[in-house]
């Protein structure tokens, strides 16, 4: 199937976990390190900060940030997402009909 430009989506991709120590450093330095950071991801990836960042054997948060980037889905991804959203579709429907049938049989005859 081929795919529409009005079809792709977004995907938002974590590249790299960023200590805030990271920035702790002179401003030459953090210069060098957004450099090589867009050499590596793009232009098009950014910083994102979680305050609140948990890892699973902390007691209290760990701020951290986290490295991204957006960019539209590729041809392997729409399919799955095509396949996973259909099968999903098939899957609601089916239990909705089996519902159907289940408050069929108790209520009908009642109203009358």
């Amino acid at each position: 199937m081929k795919r529409h430009d009005s079809d792709r989506i977004t995907v938002y991709e974590q590249l790299e976990e960023v200590s805030p120590y990271t920035f702790s450093v002179s401003l030459i330095d953090l210069h060098l390190w957004v450099q090589e950071q867009i050499k590596l991801h793009g232009p098009e990836a950014y910083l994102d900060w979680d305050r609140d960042h948990y890892y699973a054997y902390d007691s209290s948060p760990s701020p951290m940030f986290f490295l991204k980037r957006r960019r539209p889905e590729n041809d392997k991804e729409y399919q799955e997402r095509l396949i996973r959203e259909t099968t999903q579709a098939l899957e609601r429907a089916q239990k909705e009909r089996e519902q159907y049938h289940v408050l069929k049989k108790k209520f009908e005859g009642v109203d009358k």
